[in-house]
């Protein structure tokens, strides 16, 4: 019986905007950062963009109505009235996605494979 399983993480972008202490830049590492002044709340807004290891977990499919009234009509019209005006929808992807920020990207690679250990099955005897 094998207890590792074989992983393949993948590059994922990954942005945030967020005032920075210089402690917490120092342990960012390769990061793009690009900055602008806030006059209204009148500080430095930093934005920082990284690439993250990582790999996709779940991807599901949503729909939904595309308006209020596309709602209504399911809801509470009756089937001759929505066979005569059909309700409309949007449909989105979600995906999940697994990073790990704390693994060290090497450079110039796409994707990375390790092994990691599964975790111990038990049975009851």
């Amino acid at each position: 019986m094998q207890n590792t399983e074989e992983v393949i993480l993948e590059r994922i972008k990954f942005g945030f905007s967020q005032l920075i202490t210089e402690e917490l830049l120092a342990d960012m590492g390769q990061v793009k950062l690009t900055s602008y002044k806030d006059f209204i709340t009148n500080s430095i807004v930093i934005n920082a963009k990284m690439l993250l290891l990582g790999k996709t977990t779940k991807e599901v499919s949503v729909s939904y109505p595309a308006t209020w009234w596309d709602a209504v009509k399911k809801r509470f019209a009756p089937k001759w009235f929505t066979d005569k005006y059909p309700i409309n929808y949007t449909t989105v992807r979600l995906t999940a996605k697994e990073v790990y920020p704390l693994i060290a990207f090497p450079e110039k690679k796409h994707f990375v494979h390790f092994q990691q250990f599964k975790e111990p099955e038990y049975r009851e005897v």
